[in-house]
Parts: structure tokens; sequence; C-alpha cells
């Protein structure tokens, strides 16, 4: 089902149009412009391994209509599952956004979003960030959380204009949680309330980047 109202600007397969890092990488896939824009740029949302595409493109598609069904198309690990994309700008792969800033949480869940910087304020690429429930505001109905992810890859999604994250986490029970960021030799902790509706925002800095990952540096103009 369509996450928002708009118009689809591709309906097929991937195999001859480049949509990702690779052709025939969706397999079966709908790219939807969304009708309201984010800060002045348009909003696509793209809809990947697709087993049937049920929309043709020009459609215009409400928020809930069927565009498809679920797949296994293309470059689908782990067998049938939508991939869900949301792309700011430009309907291209170098400006992907994180679907979990773009999705309402259930009801009584909130979200959680923050930053890995090191020492210059540059961001920290795939740091290692464990989310973890410390106490839930009904711990006889939620469950505890205790989830790994890692900080974005370079090249792989972009942070929020307005935000500048490099990792959040959706659909979260409310309550207190403790986030720890480890760089593969130091950890470090802290803890935040995530409430219902809301974005709970964490911070860390002075990260030492890891030993594995070495930052391109930026080319200067010549004068």
């Amino acid at each position: 089902m369509a996450a928002g109202s708009g118009a689809v600007v591709f309906a097929g397969t991937d195999r001859a149009d480049q949509l990702g890092p690779a052709l025939n990488f969706y397999g079966n896939v709908v790219v939807v412009q969304l009708q309201q824009a984010y800060l002045y740029q348009p909003v696509y949302v793209l809809y990947g391994h697709l087993a049937t595409i049920t929309v043709q493109r020009g459609n215009w598609v409400e928020a809930g209509a069927q565009i498809g069904t679920v797949g296994g198309t293309g470059v689908a690990f782990g067998g049938a599952h939508l991939h869900f994309e949301v792309r700011v700008g430009y309907n291209d792969y170098d400006s992907t956004r994180n679907p979990e800033l773009w999705l309402r949480p259930y009801p009584r869940r909130g979200s959680l979003a923050g930053r890995v910087s090191d020492s210059s304020g540059q961001p920290v690429p795939l740091a290692g960030v464990t989310v973890r429930s410390q106490l839930l505001d009904n711990p006889k109905l939620d469950q505890s959380v205790n989830t790994y992810l890692t900080t974005y890859t370079i090249g792989t999604l972009n942070a929020d204009e307005m935000m500048g994250e490099n990792f959040a986490l959706n659909d979260l029970p409310p309550g207190t949680y403790v986030v720890t960021v480890s760089n593969g030799k130091t950890t470090r902790s802290q803890s935040v309330s995530v409430k219902p509706a809301e974005l709970a925002w964490v911070e860390f800095e002075n990260v030492k980047q890891p030993a594995t990952w070495t930052p391109t540096p930026t080319a200067s103009a010549t004068p």
C-alpha cells in the first residue's frame, strides 16, 4: 500500500533503468513522488522487490492504495520482503534518507535518533550502537528492547538536513533507554527518555573514528 499520496513516476523492472547501486537491484519497483515537499525539495518513495505491480507511470495514488504485492524480485536477500526507501531532492540512490524517520510510529510508541561525531565534528561511520530499555513506562504491556545497529555507512544513507543524525530507530515503547556507542576499542553510554509520538535525541561527541576507516580529505579549491 502507498505510504503517502502522490504521482507514480516509475513502475516496472529496473533491468534497463538503474535506480539503485546496480541494474536489477530492486526487480519490480514502483516510485511515487509524494504530494508534499520537504524543505522545498521533492520527496520520492520507492517500493522494491515487488512480485506484481498494479499501477502505471503517471497514475495518481492515494495513501493506503494498493500499488503491488510483496515479492522477492531483484537482489532480495532473505526472501520475499518490501524494500521501502525515501529519497529527497532527486530520484536517485545518492539521495536516500533513513525511512525510520519518515514512518509514523505505532500508537503509544516513540522514536530515537542521534549523532556520533569525532573531535572535528565529522560523523563517525560504522560505529556500533546498542539501544537497550532500562525502565519501560508499561512493563506489563511492552516487551524489553535490546537492539543493535550501526551508524550510517558513507554512500548509503544521508542525514536529515535539519538534524544531521547518523542513526535512528522507530517504534520504541515509552520509557528510559541506555544508548551505548562503540568504535571497536572504547564504549560510551548515555540515558535517554523516549515519549509517545515524540522523537528523542542523543549525541556522542569526540568519538574516535574506527581504525578500519580513514576519512577522505576534501580537496581545496585552487586559487
